[in-house]
């Protein structure tokens, strides 16, 4: 919904900090849930930029493939 987005938003500006610092706990429910939200999203977004990297190095592959095949065909 829009207020989550704009909420998320607010959130990823704020979290953004150097890796060396420690996580931030969270002082109430709300934002544990939402921290937990924020990382499963962070999470499949990682999972579906890696399936498709996958599937573009898989058919990159396929078409050299291929192109040998007939290339060696004559």
């Amino acid at each position: 919904c829009p207020d989550c987005r704009q909420y998320y938003k607010q959130y990823r500006r704020f979290s953004q900090r150097p890796s060396g610092m420690g996580q931030i706990p969270a002082e109430n429910t709300v934002e544990q849930e939402f921290c937990r939200l924020a990382e499963k999203m962070r999470h499949r977004r990682m999972l579906i930029a890696i399936g498709f990297l996958s599937y573009v190095c898989a058919s990159w592959c396929l078409l050299v493939m291929l192109w040998m095949r007939m290339r060696k065909r004559g």
